[in-house]
């Protein structure tokens, strides 16, 4: 459950919303199709590393060294992204902002989270 609860939290992560950098601004769906869509990215949930792609047929895959877990993703009408996770012991959905930092790599959610586009 462990496994499952930090996984899950690093796929909310990516999409919760924060606006503390400089010159934030979000990311829309025309924005997040064309540029972000099949690359893979990291961040550091819980002082474990997680890696994180989202998939052109809407699925969402993270990955740690403990596990995986996968989920979908879509845009609503306000320009959120919106993650859904279902599995046998846990269901989630929840949309927010993601704001872009201006350097084409570095996203912000969760409080100040950062996501950082691999190469």
């Amino acid at each position: 459950m462990k496994v499952l609860g930090i996984l899950t939290a690093a796929i909310f992560a990516l999409a919760a919303q924060t606006a503390r950098a400089q010159t934030p601004f979000v990311v829309t769906y025309a924005d997040f199709s064309t540029r972000l869509v099949g690359k893979e990215f990291k961040s550091k949930i819980s002082g474990v590393g997680v890696t994180a792609r989202f998939l052109p047929d809407g699925s969402i895959t993270v990955r740690a060294l403990i596990g995986s877990i996968t989920g979908r993703w879509f845009y609503n009408e306000q320009q959120q992204i919106c993650l859904s996770v279902n599995t046998s012991a846990f269901s989630d959905e929840g949309c927010s902002y993601l704001f872009d930092l201006g350097d084409g790599r570095t996203f912000q959610g969760d409080g100040g989270r950062l996501w950082v586009m691999k190469q």
